[in-house]
């Protein structure tokens, strides 16, 4: 597998900050000593050097520099004041609190934490949150707080620039981090009073422009923290900037001109303020009801072909759904509808040249009593839709009329088009699809645009590749081949008939392959009740690393594999491919053969198809992962992938599955297991 330099930098490194407190390499036999204002201070626990970062004894060091520590339970926190100075911890949080409502906060280079029943917390920083000055002498092996001198003050290597203190988001607003260099950036939504964050913005380019749209069910104080990885795969973060929270959920209505002219089809789409998860238009008629024009996903078209009868004002309205089931509508647009009768016939063009049967149809914005299709001043057919079958009798010149009877009785005429019939005596086989896999009897069938005389015979070639013949059917009807072990591996099959002159017709050779032997089918790769709980360990990782949403990565893998249920493996050799997400090609333990459809004849059938293999279901997890950030055409998915429900639509534009219901699916399977929860975490 191969992986993105800043994807694999992010993959098991502590994040730290620029402000760490210097510390030798390698801790020597010497115990570390806190001197306080030039006094040893003589603590009941020893500092430590815990990844590369030093750490104290909180409350001896805070009761010699005279402050008051209060310990809650509870809440695991210290609250920590000196004069006019505060500060609140809580284990095993980077964020720390330098007001009682934290709209004063930072970021620490390491949480505080629990070490044999006793709180250490990193010195430099809390020195510096007291008022002091701290430094570090190699020569003593001490760290030296100076209470008399105020703390260095150092520029912040990382700012969030393009966000005020205090301001309120009402709408989506732009993220933007100011940093030199780095190879990503991560903006952080967090709750001061929990300490609980999200993912809202995400990306490669640290200097980037992203664009945060509030959840209108998130309100109140907010702070928001960029953080940057830099080249050398360390993580640095911006100061806290407090915000207020008023989500504003507007929704307006695009491609529409207020009593604009309707006089034909129109596409109109509409744009949201917030993450929407799906979008409703509807048509308001004068007397009050309402007609449904159609659902789509945000941002996306959706064309409208007004009938007749909905000439005059009219208006039409959109509705947007938030991922908790708020309906939020748009302003009303008024509209004036003229639309003329229209009928539109489909199947042939003028001046088309005709070489298999078709099919005719008529749409049309009126409603309608009959359609006449009228071939050379002869009656062809009746109904909306006629399909007409043809053979060598009809090639020549030809002119067709569609005469449409409205409601009212009205008779309006397409046409005449003209065209050309041209083509010859033609026989098709079904019953077998090219490179299907026969894995039992098959039942051959051949298909003629002219009557046909005497048996039809069926050959199949052998194993030198000679066609034989395996057996004979009427015109009329099948005939049942059942392969047997002679005939494994590559096949081919052809028929041949005789028209009612005893002319001969061969339909095309067809390549299968047969296959007898033991079938292999997809696996449960655990119980049911416990996929989630895999796959929420194998999303949280990534989602914490590069901003792809948990709850998406865990929805789209319980939706590929029936929440792990129907795993594929290779159906020849039954190897398990821990194949999490439907993904085709060659993968780090090469390919497993497994089935797919295609069509041939109007009728679907299986055929082999090649999907990646991997070792364990991490290697899955992670290349998925990495094709999302990495593919070209998944660009949609990185612009807008911390959230959960516009990464959904994203995926489809995208191309990742062809399923229209996508989108809707995974949303569904988000909400049903309660997966969005899982984009909230703990700083």
């Amino acid at each position: 597998m191969r992986t993105r330099p800043w994807l694999a930098g992010l993959i098991g490194l502590p994040l730290l900050l620029t402000t760490a407190l210097p510390a030798p390499a390698v801790q020597a036999a010497a115990p570390v000593r806190v001197i306080l204002d030039g006094r040893t201070l003589a603590l009941d626990s020893a500092p430590l050097i815990l990844d590369d970062r030093t750490f104290v004894p909180l409350r001896g060091v805070f009761e010699a520099m005279g402050a008051t520590a209060v310990w809650n339970g509870e809440t695991r926190s210290v609250e920590v004041t000196r004069g006019d100075a505060y500060l609140r911890l809580t284990l095993g949080r980077k964020l720390a609190c330098l007001s009682a409502d934290c709209t004063r906060a930072a970021v620490l280079d390491a949480p505080a934490r629990l070490v044999d029943s006793r709180t250490y917390v990193p010195v430099r920083f809390i020195a510096q949150a007291m008022g002091a000055k701290v430094s570090w002498e190699d020569a003593r092996r001490a760290v030296v707080i100076d209470t008399a001198r105020t703390p260095d003050t150092q520029p912040n290597a990382v700012a969030l620039a393009s966000v005020t203190p205090g301001q309120t988001v009402a709408r989506p607003v732009m993220l933007q981090a100011a940093a030199e260099g780095g190879t990503g950036v991560q903006f952080y939504l967090l709750d001061p009073a929990t300490g609980m964050g999200t993912i809202v913005a995400a990306g490669a380019d640290p200097k980037g422009a992203y664009t945060y749209a509030p959840d209108p069910a998130v309100q109140g104080p907010r702070l928001l923290v960029a953080a940057v990885r830099d080249t050398s795969g360390v993580t640095r973060y911006s100061d806290p900037v407090p915000v207020q929270l008023a989500p504003d959920p507007q929704v307006s209505l695009t491609g529409l001109e207020f009593y604009g002219l309707v006089d034909g089809p129109i596409s109109f789409s509409s744009t949201q303020t917030f993450p929407a998860t799906h979008v409703a238009y509807r048509l308001i008629n004068p007397d009050g009801t309402v007609e449904d024009l159609g659902t789509n996903g945000p941002g996306d078209k959706l064309t409208w072909y007004p009938q007749v009868s909905h000439n005059g004002d009219r208006t039409i309205q959109a509705i947007a759904y938030d991922r908790h089931g708020t309906a939020y509508p748009s302003a009303p647009i008024p509209v004036k509808v003229q639309s003329g009768y229209r009928a539109v016939l489909s199947g042939v063009t003028d001046g088309a040249t005709l070489t298999r049967s078709v099919t005719l149809s008529v749409t049309r914005n009126y409603p309608v009593d009959g359609v006449k299709y009228v071939l050379d001043d002869q009656v062809l057919g009746w109904g909306l839709s006629y399909t007409w079958n043809f053979g060598p009798e009809a090639n020549g010149p030809h002119k067709l009329s569609v005469e449409v009877t409205a409601k009212d009785g009205t008779v309006r005429t397409i046409g005449p088009i003209s065209f050309t019939v041209n083509v010859t005596p033609t026989v098709r086989l079904s019953g077998v699809g090219p490179d299907q896999v026969v894995t039992g009897p098959a039942t051959l069938k051949v298909s003629a645009n002219v009557p046909l005389s005497g048996s039809v015979e069926y050959y199949v070639s052998d194993a030198g590749g000679q066609l034989q013949l395996a057996g004979r059917g009427a015109p009329d009807g099948s005939f049942a081949w059942t392969p047997t072990a002679k005939d494994a591996g590559p096949r081919s099959v052809q028929a041949v008939a005789r028209d009612a002159a005893g002319n001969v017709l061969k339909t095309s050779v067809i390549k299968f392959r047969v296959y007898l032997g033991k079938v292999y089918g997809p696996v449960a790769l655990v119980p049911k009740t416990d996929f989630k709980d895999l796959a929420v360990k194998l999303s949280l990782p990534v989602y914490r690393e590069v901003g792809l949403s948990a709850a998406l990565q865990v929805a789209q893998a319980m939706l590929e594999t029936g929440s792990g249920q129907s795993v594929p493996v290779d159906k020849y050799t039954g190897q398990l491919s821990y194949n999490l997400f439907g993904i085709k090609g060659t993968g780090p333990n090469g390919t497993i053969t497994s089935n797919t459809w295609e069509e041939y004849g109007g009728v679907a059938y299986r055929v082999d198809a090649e999907f990646r293999a991997y070792h364990n279901v991490a290697e899955s997890w992670r290349d998925h992962a990495d094709i999302l950030l990495v593919r070209p055409w998944y660009a949609p998915v990185r612009a807008v992938m911390p959230d959960p429900v516009l990464g959904a639509w994203a995926l489809k534009r995208s191309g990742y599955a062809t399923d229209s219901a996508y989108p809707t699916k995974l949303i569904n399977i988000m909400k049903a297991n309660n997966l969005f929860m899982l984009d909230q975490f703990e700083f």
